[in-house]
């Protein structure tokens, strides 16, 4: 068996690709994490840097925080209000009247909907997306806010879970075009005949192919998460932010190597089922856009949702406020305990055929 992993191991550094996507992967989540680097407590200097900056695709680095509930609700009023005197040109007094009773009653944002399509205004939930969910923040506000954040965990945990969150796309679509060519010689004819005519048990060919492509796809994860790593634990320590350097590898643990577990017995399945490995393809890639779909929240803006059974597991939003969510723990076992039920199936499939 050792000699199958190590066999099937050693192909993969053979592959151009194998080198060409490590890079490619780095790159991705070096791209959409690097800003985070910049994160640190302020000072008159740093927020000069950021005045210019539009309330849109904005973050902590850039001298914003979130706003209140109420703040985004308060920057909803005002917008309604604006929007009431300058589309629907109704006088000041009577959006005055209609502003005082939405706050009096206290309406939710379906009720503020209702109501306003009584004055034939249907975009009212638009004066509430969430551009306006992060606000410009002083130097106290913006120390005083990490400084409380970083009570309750270290910046290297709040990292960890942003280079997952792309790592764990990079790594899916990585997984799917390399292990595609774990079986591409096998079930050629007089490979085939070969391997089923071979003194080794079933089991052992089988798992030992597969366990040598997820080993060397997980070497590029770990190589990469290593530097991203180092990266995160010199910035914490030149910006004194709390750091662990073992604070990545749990969320990654968790996170992304049930993907590379995942696909590579996925395939391993559908080629012992069809004796080809385009099928698990099209199943893959459907796989992962359904679990990066989103649904609409109460304004109408689409937002990421986690879905049960997702192949990958994202942390979307403000770098401070991502955690893991309720379900996570479950839907990983749920991934893997699928992923050991169709392994042994597809020992089983593969024996059969060797006695046939």
């Amino acid at each position: 068996m050792w000699f199958v992993i190590g066999r099937a191991f050693v192909n993969y550094f053979k592959n151009p690709l194998y080198y060409i996507g490590a890079i490619l992967i780095f790159m991705f989540t070096y791209i959409n994490c690097n800003a985070y680097l910049n994160i640190s407590y302020f000072n008159q200097e740093s927020i000069e840097e950021f005045k210019s900056i539009n309330n849109g695709a904005v973050e902590i680095y850039n001298g914003y925080l979130p706003a209140t509930e109420k703040e985004i609700f308060d920057a909803g009023l005002i917008k309604l209000e604006n929007s009431l005197l300058n589309e629907l040109k109704l006088d000041k007094r009577k959006v005055s009247t209609i502003i005082s009773k939405i706050r009096k009653e206290k309406f939710n944002l379906k009720q503020i909907k209702e109501y306003m399509e009584s004055y034939n205004y249907k975009n009212a939930q638009l004066c509430f997306v969430n551009d306006v969910e992060m606000k410009k923040g002083t130097i106290k506000e913006l120390n005083t806010y990490i400084l409380e954040k970083l009570k309750q965990e270290n910046y290297s945990k709040y990292f960890a879970r942003k280079v997952s969150d792309f790592l764990s796309v990079g790594i899916l679509i990585y997984s799917m075009i390399l292990l595609a060519f774990l079986y591409k010689d096998d079930y050629k004819s007089t490979m085939y005949e070969l391997i089923h005519t071979k003194p080794i048990k079933s089991w052992k060919y089988i798992i030992g192919k597969a366990l040598g492509g997820i080993l060397a796809i997980n070497v590029i994860v770990i190589i990469i998460v290593t530097i991203w790593d180092i990266m995160i634990c010199i910035k914490g320590n030149n910006a004194g932010l709390p750091v662990n350097p073992i604070d990545i590898w749990p969320t990654i643990a968790i996170c992304n190597l049930p993907i590379v577990f995942y696909v590579g017995f996925i395939y391993t399945f559908i080629t012992s089922v069809f004796k080809t490995s385009l099928p698990a393809i099209p199943f893959l890639f459907l796989h992962l856009v359904y679990s990066n779909l989103g649904q609409k929240n109460d304004v109408g803006v689409y937002l990421y949702k986690h879905r049960p059974f997702s192949a990958v597991i994202r942390f979307p939003g403000e770098f401070f406020s991502t955690k893991l969510y309720e379900n996570c723990y479950f839907n990983q076992m749920i991934i893997i305990i699928f992923t050991i039920v169709i392994a042994v199936c597809a020992v089983i499939i593969f024996g059969r055929r060797r006695v046939l």
